[in-house]
């Protein structure tokens, strides 16, 4: 059952099923990587690109989900959360939530 989540996680890593996530407006003034980003601004992620980044993972073309198992994936930022604006969850939030079945 490990092997499959690790499957599934992998197949969505690299086939989102959206490959920008759903338009967003920030709500307050951030910077983001040297980028004024002022409020009210429309904001959309690119999770497709986001999966492809070398400096996210290696070799990020080559379908491996034993990366998913045999260590635990750093995940940055961007990728620890589940949705964006105010409805994501992020990780220590969903620690809250009870474990899947395995």
């Amino acid at each position: 059952m490990k092997y499959l989540k690790a499957v599934i996680k992998e197949s969505l890593r690299l086939h989102p099923p959206l490959p920008l996530t759903v338009p967003r407006r920030c709500m307050e003034d951030v910077k983001v990587k040297g980028y004024d980003i002022g409020a009210g601004t429309q904001v959309l992620v690119n999770t497709w690109a986001i999966a492809r980044d070398s400096s996210c993972w290696q070799q990020p073309l080559e379908f491996k989900p034993e990366r998913f198992l045999t260590r635990q994936v750093e995940l940055s930022r961007n990728q620890s959360h589940v949705g964006t604006g105010r409805r994501e969850i992020k990780e220590d939030e969903r620690s809250f939530y009870p474990p899947h079945n395995s």
